[in-house]
Order: structure tokens, then C-alpha cells, then sequence
């Protein structure tokens, strides 16, 4: 299992999940999506940008759950 934590205009963008998805595609595993959810300076990032990024690891069969809060 991989935990990816998800942070506003770091790296949240569908390029970084088709990053993550090659790096691990011959490891038997799943990425657990972790929003951030505390405070300072990083944001948890949108609902839609989450879906976008998590549609993207699923597109290239790459297991995905996520952390709800």
C-alpha cells in the first residue's frame, strides 16, 4: 500500500498521478489518496481536482481507495 497525501498546487495535478501510476505499475499494491486536512500553508485541494487525480490511477489500473474525513 502506497499513502499519497494530496496538497493544493503541490501535487494534485492528473500529469502527477500518471507519474505515480508508471512508478508503481509492477508493484502489487494500492495507493490510499489522503486530502490534507490540516492547517498553515498547504490546502486540502477540491473535490473535483481529488476525483480527477483518483479517475486518473484508476484509468491506468492502478487500485485506489481514499481517506475521507
Amino acid at each position: 500500500m502506497f499513502e499519497y497525501i494530496l496538497l493544493r498546487g503541490i501535487n494534485e495535478k492528473e500529469e502527477e498521478a500518471l507519474e505515480l501510476s508508471e512508478k508503481i505499475k509492477d508493484i502489487e499494491s494500492f495507493v490510499n489518496i489522503i486530502p490534507f486536512n490540516g492547517e498553515g500553508i498547504y490546502k486540502k485541494p477540491s473535490a473535483i481536482t481529488i476525483n480527477t487525480f483518483k479517475d486518473a490511477l484508476l484509468r491506468q489500473k492502478i487500485s485506489v481507495t481514499q481517506r475521507y474525513e
